[in-house]
């Protein structure tokens, strides 16, 4: 399984002076242009953020997506296949002991506009694989929206 996030730019949209005063920061909505590609968290200003003591350690920096699967389309936009990713491990204890490190430490915050989770799973009995993916936005006005696709496929 793996999960992606895709990221706006701090500060990434305009707002006159008055409104500024009154709400302070704002995030748009993802396009392009405001895409964030640096890395953040953990992994700003603390030397002892390296891959050996962090499980999460690739979900803080940009990656591209070595496996060219294209973009992600949601209910309010479409994503790219690149942000920052990390795989979750092959048993129960190991994903959750991730995903818990990724919630103490705040992975998903104000500048979150998708989490897309892919993963695939095997039916042996009826020789079937599926395909999954869990798609949540996040939109600039707050509250999460929900999509998924299942594919279903005779591989073998």
């Amino acid at each position: 399984p793996r999960l992606l996030q895709i990221r706006v730019k701090n500060d990434s949209c305009q707002m006159a002076s008055a409104g500024q005063k009154l709400v302070g920061k704002c995030w748009t909505v993802f396009d392009m242009k405001h895409e964030e590609r640096e890395s953040y968290g953990w992994t700003i200003n603390n030397p002892s953020f390296t891959r050996n003591n962090f499980q999460s350690y690739s979900a803080w920096m940009y990656s591209e997506d070595s496996q060219s699967t294209g973009g992600y389309s949601g209910l309010t936009g479409s994503y790219p296949p690149h942000g920052f990713m990390t795989v979750l491990g092959n048993r129960k204890a190991e994903s959750a002991a991730i995903i818990e490190e990724l919630k103490a430490k705040k992975w998903i915050d104000l500048q979150t506009r998708a989490i897309i989770i892919d993963f695939t799973v095997y039916n042996g009995n009826v020789n079937l694989f599926n395909q999954i993916r869990l798609v949540m936005e996040f939109p600039p006005t707050g509250g999460v929206l929900n999509t998924w696709t299942v594919r279903t496929a005779k591989l073998l």
